[in-house]
């Protein structure tokens, strides 16, 4: 817990002091679409659904069972998730691209 909140504590100083560089390097209206294009870039990770992470677990559960079936299984229920959800936010993206440019003026 301590190295988790070590970690988000040093992110945010990064961040912090990045600003003033991309600023300089980049300008207002750059950094602006570069902060826009971040925005729809987290916003399209909604999808993962926080599969990655229980998959992790139950692949390490069934290989200390040895039950590699059952690891194929999870992985590729998980990879057709995944697939899945990315077509339907690329998707959702593709078709929203016009009102997204155009609400930002890029």
């Amino acid at each position: 817990m301590v190295s988790g909140v070590a970690a988000m504590l040093l992110n945010t100083v990064v961040l912090a002091a990045g600003y003033p560089i991309y600023l300089h390097f980049l300008g207002y209206e750059q950094y602006g679409v570069w902060l826009v294009l971040a925005t729809v870039l987290t916003f399209s990770q909604l999808g993962n659904l926080g599969i990655n992470q229980a998959v992790t677990k139950l692949v390490a559960e069934e290989y200390g069972r040895g039950d590699t079936l059952a690891i194929q299984q999870y992985v590729t229920t998980a990879l057709a998730i995944l697939g899945l959800s990315g077509i339907v936010v690329l998707s959702g993206l593709l078709v929203l691209r016009g009102p997204i440019v155009a609400a930002f003026n890029l």
